[in-house]
C-alpha cells in the first residue's frame, strides 16, 4: 500500500510539473502574439 502511494504522488507531482511548464509555453505565446 505505501509503495503504491509514493508512486502516485511522484505521477502526480509529475503530471503537475508538465502541466506547469505546458502552461507557462502558452502564456508566453499568447505574449508574443500580442506584441
Amino acid at each position: 500500500m505505501g509503495v503504491l502511494k509514493i508512486v502516485g504522488s511522484l505521477i502526480l507531482i509529475g503530471l503537475g510539473a508538465w502541466g506547469t511548464v505546458l502552461e507557462a509555453k502558452w502564456l508566453k505565446e499568447q505574449a508574443d502574439k500580442n506584441k
